[in-house]
């Protein structure tokens, strides 16, 4: 949502020949630092090691499976059941 609203404030700056406009990416950089460094990805990670840490198939899902990004989850290894999150 962030990223449309400044791909469209962009936009209609650059029709309106307003180079400012490109000061609207600010707020999504910002709030993508906050989420993947600060407060969003790694907190939800230290919490998933504390409680299932001990887990090898956890461990494995992690390793392998994007954080932020829906793409292929890990592959299941054989005789290992994936974890229930």
């Amino acid at each position: 949502m962030w990223v449309a609203t400044a791909l469209a404030v962009s936009v209609a700056g650059l029709r309106a020949a307003e180079p400012s406009s490109l000061s609207a990416w600010l707020s999504p950089a910002f709030t993508a630092l906050l989420l993947l460094k600060v407060s969003g990805v790694p907190m939800v990670e230290a919490a998933g090691k504390k409680k299932w840490g001990h887990d090898e198939s956890y461990l494995h899902y992690v390793e392998h499976t994007s954080s932020v990004v829906p793409w292929f989850p890990a592959p299941v290894r054989e005789g290992k059941t994936p974890p229930l999150l």
